[in-house]
């Protein structure tokens, strides 16, 4: 299975009544042209905006998700539900988005601007995916949002988010060829979960030096009086 970001409505239009601002109706879609559903737990993103899938979170093959700047503006202006909400906003001049694994491995990485040959993207317009090669500017045309054309509902969350210190078990295939990865990796224990090995190697070590102080100062003080009294 391969996850593809399909859609990037990065310059949206302000309510006509301009309740609200514009970048709140920002998203992405993104989509499963795979026949398997993908595992999206704990993914994140480590340019670009600020998102951390759930633990259990998945893709159902052929589905869509979309993940908003405001998940209410969103549905309020187009009907439809997005996944969640994300921190940050995306650059109408352009940037880097990158998706991660738990264990930092690339998903999806994408570089977008709006500068030649990248389409001019008018206000209210979104980017779409229109080729094979995402990296590539010709890949991409300028045109009116449409959220979940491909069909939505095809993500869910088994399990909710592991508390503070916990590690997923499950493994995390986000890699596009299915072959999974370990999602332990990237998640930090709790700072009373014990010390690691070199934590403890440290504390002898200082303990040895402390000892070895005590006795050059044993000596020195032994070697001072034996002079005072020749």
């Amino acid at each position: 299975a391969q996850l593809r970001l399909t859609e990037l409505h990065v310059n949206p239009a302000p309510d006509a009544t301009g309740n609200r601002d514009g970048d709140d109706h920002e998203y992405l879609e993104f989509f499963n042209d795979g026949p398997d559903a993908i595992d999206l737990s704990l993914a994140r993103f480590s340019d670009g905006i600020d998102f951390v899938f759930p633990a259990g979170s998945s893709l159902a093959a052929g589905a869509s998700l979309l993940l908003a700047s405001d998940v209410d503006a969103v549905a309020a202006r187009f009907g439809v539900t997005a996944f969640g909400s994300y921190g940050g906003r995306l650059r109408d001049e352009g940037e880097q988005l990158t998706l991660v694994d738990p264990l930092g491995t690339v998903v999806i990485s994408l570089t977008y601007n709006n500068k030649a040959p990248w389409p001019d993207v008018a206000k209210g317009q979104s980017l779409h995916f229109v080729g094979t090669e995402p990296s590539e500017a010709t890949a991409w045309a300028a045109g009116s949002p449409t959220p979940g054309d491909r069909g939505l509902g095809g993500a869910t969350v088994t399990s909710g988010p592991p508390a503070d210190g916990a590690t997923p078990s499950s493994p995390s295939p986000l890699d596009g060829d299915n072959d999974g990865a370990d999602s332990a990796g990237g998640v930090q224990a709790d700072s009373d979960a014990g010390m690691s090995d070199d934590e403890v190697w440290i504390l002898i070590v200082m303990a040895l030096a402390v000892l070895l102080l005590l006795l050059i100062m044993a000596i020195v003080v032994a070697h001072s009086r034996r002079r005072t009294r020749s």
